[in-house]
């Protein structure tokens, strides 16, 4: 069957970019992932979507290809700002990760500074 993995965090985008986020979000390949996006309104400048949800462990290179899809987003203005985020992943064995969004990219790291998630 296979472990439980806790993803939680968000990212923020530029407000323009919502329906490129939406399109990502809504792709059929992670469909089975969408209950655990909240994405509020447009509003303002900036846009910051949240995941947080169990996924089973097999799973989770899916979210992480998602993930990296919108962390991928090319910027929409002069500022030449992309997406960041971050977020924490914690496993049934204790184990901790963090996955850091920007430049463009997704950083994937040890995280033992938010092992106290563990305690849901």
């Amino acid at each position: 069957m296979g472990m439980d993995v806790s993803i939680r965090g968000w990212t923020t985008f530029d407000n323009k970019q919502l329906p490129t986020v939406l399109a990502i979000v809504d792709n059929a390949r992670h469909r089975h992932h969408r209950h655990a996006w909240t994405i509020p309104p447009a509003g303002g400048l900036a846009l910051t979507v949240f995941f947080g949800g169990g996924v089973r462990e097999s799973a989770v290179a899916g979210v992480r290809e998602q993930m990296e899809e919108l962390a991928a987003i090319a910027p929409v203005d002069a500022d030449n700002d992309y997406a960041v985020g971050h977020y924490a992943l914690v496993d049934e064995r204790g184990s901790v990760r963090a996955w850091e969004i920007e430049d463009g990219g997704l950083r994937d790291r040890d995280a033992p500074e938010l092992r106290w998630l563990d305690k849901r």
